[in-house]
């Protein structure tokens, strides 16, 4: 005997759902039942308002912030981070333009929108790589911070950017 079932790709997908089909469509009057999973399913916790807007907002980036890998890197991260990335000042001279920390260098405080600054400037991207290397480390933000002063300070005025808590 043969049994044919059609069913929309949109109700089922492939391996698990032929695995499905073969369960529900066994011949066995008495199949035995399949074997559990060998981890329990746990889902995600649901995203935050900030996040669901953020992950948004980074969906529909500018094509600016394509424009090289690294630049992609530095905006991802600040756009993900800026906890951290707002500690951080910047020495490129952007203070001039009014940004307070390396932050604003990617993000308009004024509306949250992208900034472009950053893609055309290596000292913002490059500070920005260094933050997340330093945190991936396991390093404070204060010791990050005096690394960030110490690599880049004294060539231009820094941004007037508040010291992390410590």
């Amino acid at each position: 005997a043969a049994l044919v079932s059609k069913m929309h790709h949109a109700c089922i997908d492939g391996v698990s759902g032929a695995d499905l089909m073969a369960h529900l469509f066994d011949c066995e009057p008495d199949a035995p039942d399949p074997a559990p999973p060998d981890d329990e399913w746990v889902p995600d916790p649901v995203p935050s308002d900030l996040t669901v807007a953020i992950d948004a907002m980074w969906a529909a980036r500018p094509d600016y912030v394509r424009s090289h890998p690294a630049v992609e890197a530095a905006y991802d991260y600040a756009i993900h981070h800026p906890q951290i990335v707002e500690w951080m000042p910047c020495y490129c001279g952007c203070g001039d333009m009014g940004h307070g920390s390396n932050l604003d260098c990617y993000i308009r405080p004024a509306d949250g929108t992208f900034e472009e600054h950053a893609s055309y400037c290596d000292i913002c991207v490059e500070i920005t790589l260094k933050t997340k290397e330093l945190v991936d480390q396991g390093m404070s933000l204060r010791q990050i911070r005096t690394i960030v002063d110490q690599t880049w300070g004294g060539s231009t005025p820094g941004t007037p950017t508040t010291l992390p808590p410590v």
